[in-house]
């Protein structure tokens, strides 16, 4: 090895795949991305990757398997932003450039898959109560995502109106923004051949 090639040269740090990094160590601290309302207090729904929190009536319905799920899920985009981290900085340094290659590989893409997850979970979790307050003899047409909508179910040959709410939270674009951000980080990560002289140095 040269001494050109164990130098360190902190203009060659992947900038996104820092800050993008940094950024994803907030996402599980942000609160809810989706949340479902029915009527005042009827039934809530807060919902994100990493946390589910339900209550009806104002009594938290806990669910321990859901929160295991969320606790992997928060641990498991810790280790990839952790991993971005490393591969930005380690890109300062030609020695460690193939290995700063694959942890940016491996990891800037991780937030953008978690949010097409998400995405598709929730598209699910719609139909699927849908699907159940119909059984229910609950007539009402959800939107998906994001609206409202009103349904009506019959107590003691009454009508009952119940308005229903989805919304997608400013976690949810502010999760969008910081993915766009560490998916920058490949692209820049190869903005210069790794064989090519760096014309600062």
């Amino acid at each position: 090895m040269t001494e050109q090639e164990g130098k360190w040269n902190l203009r060659d740090i992947n900038i996104p795949g820092i800050i993008g990094g940094v950024l994803i160590f907030t996402l599980p601290f942000m609160g809810a991305w989706w949340q479902v309302r029915f009527g005042t207090s009827a039934f809530a729904l807060d919902l994100s990757p990493f946390a589910v929190a339900t209550s009806q009536y104002g009594t938290p319905i806990a669910s321990p398997v859901l929160s295991v799920v969320s606790l992997a899920f928060m641990i498991l985009i810790l280790y990839f932003a952790a991993l971005l981290v490393a591969g930005a900085m380690l890109r300062a340094n030609p020695r460690y450039r193939t290995l700063s290659d694959w942890l940016v590989r491996w990891s800037a893409r991780k937030p953008v898959y978690l949010i097409i997850f998400f995405v598709l979970s929730l598209v699910v979790t719609s139909l699927a109560m849908d699907y159940t307050l119909a059984q229910s003899g609950i007539a009402i047409d959800l939107p998906i995502l994001i609206g409202e909508a009103t349904g009506t179910i019959s107590v003691s040959g009454l009508a009952v109106r119940i308005p229903a709410t989805m919304i997608l939270t400013t976690a949810f674009w502010y999760a969008v923004g910081v993915a766009i951000v560490a998916a920058l980080a490949e692209p820049y990560q190869f903005r210069r051949p790794r064989d090519e002289p760096g014309k600062d140095e």
